[in-house]
């Protein structure tokens, strides 16, 4: 460290100025400078008797060294004042491209790489754009614009399965729900009664799967809400898993869809939802190869779920296909970027 220490103009001899109290002091040689110089004066009545002599030494020869605490300490004085080479330096006409003389310092800092940011996406806008009708927007993750339908009452689908999604997150007292329901759904819109039971029953429906999972697998933890984060070579895709459990030997990853089962297959549901859930399995593979990971998708409305299973093989040509889509992504979206939601 280095630093400058003022002198007391008003003593009769050498003496720096005082240092702050510890209390009060705001750098550091409020505190280091009472014990490395003592109080500053040549008093040998000092509290540090063994340092009393510091400026006198370093009057004689630039250089003090003492010991504390078994550690060896050295104070110096710097070699010529500053201003000499200040002094060079301001009065210098030479060309900014020819060299400085070498008693001037300088810190040469390399110009930085100028690239094109990565691609970042969530993996629900993520299999959105890769979904087979990209047209088609995945009901109950994406936000829809409820004014382009002046007869719909109620909630949108969407605000209801994010309040079904809190209530399977939190899990209130079971008598409790319809009331946090409720609450929560009338910050989003204007909930009907049908609304609030079809909440309710998506919500038990979903917690019965849950808890199935979690007595067949017998994991070791279980995490809800889960930020994960897939890295490639063309960019990142962020996600958060619904319920992740954790064996030995596996990752399984629970996400709950509340998708209207009533017009469209699950199974043409489950085909634009896959993409997201291997967004996820990449993202866990990547931080523990050795597991492996099953997906399941369940849905609420239908009372069904479908499941993918991928071994150590899979997870690497999954790696490699969402390497492959993601790059063709970021080569159409240069003109348009993928937004971010």
């Amino acid at each position: 460290m280095c630093g400058l220490h003022e002198l007391d103009d008003d003593a009769d001899s050498l003496t720096l100025s005082t240092s702050k109290p510890h209390g009060d002091g705001k750098r550091w040689r409020d505190w280091l400078q009472p014990v490395l110089l003592g109080d500053g004066t040549l008093n040998p009545d000092d509290d540090h008797p063994e340092i009393a002599d510091t400026l006198d030494a370093l009057s004689d020869d630039s250089v003090y060294g003492t010991v504390l605490d078994e550690a060896d300490y050295t104070v110096r004085v710097p070699p010529a004042p500053l201003e000499d080479w200040r002094a060079v330096r301001k009065g210098d006409d030479r060309e900014p491209d020819e060299p400085l003389d070498d008693r001037i310092p300088c810190v040469n800092v390399p110009e930085a790489d100028i690239s094109q940011p990565p691609v970042e996406t969530t993996a629900t806008t993520f299999a959105e754009a890769v979904a087979p009708d990209p047209t088609t927007t995945i009901a109950g993750d994406a936000v829809g614009d409820t004014d382009a339908y002046p007869d719909h009452e109620g909630l949108a689908e969407n605000h209801v399965g994010t309040v079904v999604h809190e209530l399977l997150e939190h899990r209130p007292p079971r008598e409790d729900w319809r009331a946090v329901a409720n609450s929560r759904a009338s910050g989003l819109g204007d909930p009907t009664e049908e609304d609030l039971d079809q909440i309710v029953e998506y919500a038990e429906r979903g917690l019965s799967t849950r808890e199935a999972l979690v007595e067949s697998y017998d994991p070791n933890t279980v995490h809800e809400e889960v930020s994960v984060v897939a890295r490639f070579d063309a960019g990142r895709v962020v996600g958060e898993i619904d319920l992740l459990l954790v064996t030995d030997e596996r990752f399984v990853v629970l996400d709950y869809k509340t998708d209207e089962t009533s017009t469209r297959s699950v199974d043409d549901l489950a085909e634009k939802h896959w993409p997201q859930l291997e967004v996820y399995a990449a993202a866990l593979a990547q931080s523990d190869p050795n597991r492996t990971v099953e997906t399941v998708l369940y849905f609420t409305a239908a009372d069904t779920e479908r499941r993918q299973e991928f071994d150590a093989f899979d997870l690497e040509d999954l790696q490699t296909d969402l390497e492959t889509r993601l790059s063709q992504l970021r080569s159409a979206s240069e003109s348009e970027p993928l937004a971010r939601r």
